[in-house]
């Protein structure tokens, strides 16, 4: 449709338009996918090493509790009751130490989803300025090949 020089150059002034326009809407994207994956990662990996930690200090615990029975037993074997009543009391502590922890730990899906939902407003917004600027590339163009 292009037949005068200005006409041209409206055409590719367009197409440079709309191919910047995409090339901006992809690269603020893939950040804004990026920062999420990058954040969602680092939430997971802080929550494997609490929880590792967790049952590292659970293991110690049960560990302790089965030596000091097993010593207990070779130096006291008369007192067996009381070592048994020991070591079960020992074994609930460390269970309930663990499992109170574990209660502490922050619950990854709230946080995931502000993550989502900031990842989902930067994408939202990106298209938006796109739309505007391919809206008011187009107008351009329209008014041009008149």
């Amino acid at each position: 449709k292009a037949k005068t020089d200005a006409q041209k150059t409206a055409v590719t002034t367009y197409e440079a338009t709309i191919t910047d326009a995409v090339s901006t809407r992809r690269s603020a994207n893939d950040s804004a996918r990026t920062t999420y994956r990058t954040a969602v990662d680092g939430l997971l990996s802080d929550n494997t090493n609490a929880v590792n930690g967790q049952v590292t200090t659970f293991i110690s615990s049960v560990t302790t509790a089965i030596s000091d029975a097993t010593t207990s037993c070779q130096t006291d074997s008369a007192n067996g009751s009381q070592i048994h009543t020991t070591f079960q009391a020992a074994l609930k502590s460390a269970k309930d130490t663990f499992q109170s922890t574990r209660a502490n730990n922050p619950k990854l899906s709230d946080q995931i989803k502000a993550l989502a939902q900031t990842r989902d407003t930067g994408i939202k917004t990106n298209d938006a300025a796109f739309q505007a600027t391919a809206s008011t590339a187009r107008q351009t163009l329209q008014s041009a090949l008149k």
